[in-house]
């Protein structure tokens, strides 16, 4: 974490900025890497696959399971949560 060299408030905003662009980057990187996956690819032409009402179930199965890896583990929530936007 960053901390100012002094206690203005502009120094602040500057590592908060900081910190902030720092967060975003780091969840750019492991979207980019969930996004690249190989695997990724076999599981959009099984959801084009099944049907309509298919994949509404999956997709709230999906949606029960995310809950619970909230709790425990963010990087599989955002995984999930990716997974969710393909099959809706």
């Amino acid at each position: 974490m960053l901390f100012p060299l002094s206690g203005s408030i502009s120094c602040w905003l500057e590592c908060t900025l900081k910190e902030i662009i720092l967060k975003h980057f780091d969840e750019r990187q492991m979207l980019l890497r969930i996004l690249l996956d190989e695997s990724l690819a076999e599981l959009i032409e099984v959801a084009d696959l099944m049907a309509r009402d298919e994949q509404h179930k999956r997709l709230v199965e999906l949606q029960n399971k995310q809950r619970w890896l909230l709790i425990e583990d963010s990087g599989r929530a955002i995984q999930l949560h990716v997974l969710n936007s393909l099959l809706s």
